[in-house]
């Protein structure tokens, strides 16, 4: 398994409850191998952008061989209702700065003929209940979370997890 972040921050965590660590250093990036639990992983700091995550996911798809890619970090969101610690499982992925009108539809990815990514369904699923688990009432993980949101001078609240559309773009908004 894959994980990258685009920013040495948001990978920091995983790296600290990573074992049997091994680094190997390719095209400027530093990719960590090793365990997280029983699953063997890889964790890397893409650098920001979509050309940058894109090279990096080939990378790890190609020369560590992953079957499955997670990307974690900073995000923002279009409603009010997602807060800092929430985990949003893409049901949909799109790239919102993609256009190469005239010669196709505004969105639509040049020679695939479709305006956005679907993840296999079963594939999501599988997350999702994986991921329930940390969202159980006995799970240290939102009261941790809750604890640091407090002790930082932020809103307390519990995060959720939740399935939805996600947007990418090197356009911040």
């Amino acid at each position: 398994m894959g994980i990258m972040g685009a920013m040495p921050e948001e990978i920091d965590e995983i790296l600290s409850i990573m074992k049997e660590k091994e680094q190997v250093e390719l095209g400027g990036r530093i990719y960590h191998k090793g365990k997280i639990g029983n699953a063997n992983v890889v964790v890397v700091f893409s650098r920001w952008g979509k050309v940058a995550a894109s090279s990096t996911a080939t990378s790890l798809i190609h020369i560590f061989n992953i079957s499955e890619l997670i990307f974690t970090g900073v995000a923002g969101a279009l409603t009010d209702d997602i807060k800092v610690g929430d985990i949003i499982l893409g049901e949909r992925l799109f790239q919102h700065d993609m256009d190469a009108q005239p010669l196709m539809k505004k969105f639509e990815i040049p020679l695939l003929g479709i305006s956005f990514f679907e993840p296999a369904s079963e594939r999501v699923g599988l997350a999702m209940e994986q991921l329930e688990s940390v969202f159980q009432p006995n799970s240290s993980y939102p009261m941790a979370l809750a604890e640091f949101l407090s002790q930082s001078g932020k809103m307390v609240y519990l995060p959720t997890l939740r399935k939805g559309i996600i947007a990418s773009g090197d356009v911040f908004f």
